[in-house]
């Protein structure tokens, strides 16, 4: 019997195309050309993203967790170009990049029950989660398990990190233009160059040595904002790990607190018990020397 459209995207790569072709078909006996075309039109989606349908599929909970640190990333970023303080925006992307590590972790074992190598496939995964928490289009089509590409243009500029592959092609943002040729003379002039000398003009030459190192220049930047956003990941994994750190040492310090009171009452025990013995002892002796 075919699947059904919904179920379609939680089919294994290597029955996809098997399976599509067979709901088409059955649409069209069915009278639905339309939908029959749509199937058709449909992408085998690759062994990252049909994982990721089947999280989005079988663990509803864990999908929408990472959608909603998205959109709360996102919401964190804005406010951060409005002037918020940046801790909230740092630990709105601790919580995206938790999220994605969840989700990575279920759909390597959704890959892994498949009889397919874990290790394979897990940069994809992580590729693909970098890609769909920047893109709000990409977000719905996760959350409706229904990821069969990820389209380039689908991410969102504004987003810090997201950003940086699209800088790589937008020169022309930067460029002067180039100067535009003259055209044709109303009237024949006094003294025309030669027909023969095809040499660019010294405007024209100018213009592209211009063009040439706005170009260098956007490649500069690009890259330095490349480093900028690894040395950020950086700075946000060891502030995580200080952080850790201070919390172990807050509870070894509750811990020796304790102890302290503990051994201190314990100290103050043995003081009073000491007293009562010394007290016994001379009330002991003084009996024995009345006696004598």
């Amino acid at each position: 019997m075919p699947v059904t459209r919904k179920e379609l995207f939680v089919v294994d790569p290597n029955e996809f195309v098997a399976r599509r072709d067979e709901l088409a078909r059955e649409l069209r006996v069915r009278g639905d050309k339309t939908e029959a075309a749509a199937v058709k039109k449909l992408r085998r989606p690759s062994v990252a993203l049909w994982a990721l349908n089947v999280v989005a599929t079988d663990r509803v909970d864990v999908a929408q967790r990472l959608l909603g640190t998205a959109d709360a990333a996102r919401a964190a970023q804005r406010a951060l170009l409005e002037g918020a303080d940046a801790d909230g925006f740092r630990n709105a992307l601790t919580e995206r990049r938790e999220a994605i590590a969840q989700v990575l972790g279920v759909a390597g074992d959704v890959i892994a029950c498949s009889a397919r190598s874990r290790e394979t496939s897990t940069r994809d995964v992580e590729d693909a989660l970098n890609a769909i928490v920047t893109s709000p289009e990409s977000c719905v089509l996760f959350g409706d398990a229904e990821l069969t590409t990820l389209s380039a243009g689908a991410t969102d500029t504004t987003d810090l990190f997201a950003g940086m592959p699209a800088l790589a092609g937008a020169d022309t943002v930067r460029v002067r233009p180039p100067v535009p040729t003259p055209g044709p003379p109303a009237a024949p002039r006094v003294e025309p160059a030669p027909a023969t000398d095809s040499r660019p003009s010294p405007r024209r030459v100018e213009a592209r040595a211009a063009v040439e190192r706005d170009r260098h220049d956007l490649e500069h930047a690009d890259r330095e904002l490349a480093d900028a956003g690894v040395a950020l990941a950086k700075a946000e994994r060891q502030l995580v790990a200080a952080q850790r750190e201070a919390d172990r040492a807050i509870e070894g310090r509750a811990r020796a607190t304790e102890q302290l009171a503990g051994a201190a009452e314990q100290h103050a025990g043995a003081v009073k018990n000491r007293a009562r013995r010394r007290e016994h002892l001379a009330r002991t002796r003084d009996l024995e020397a009345r006696l004598e």
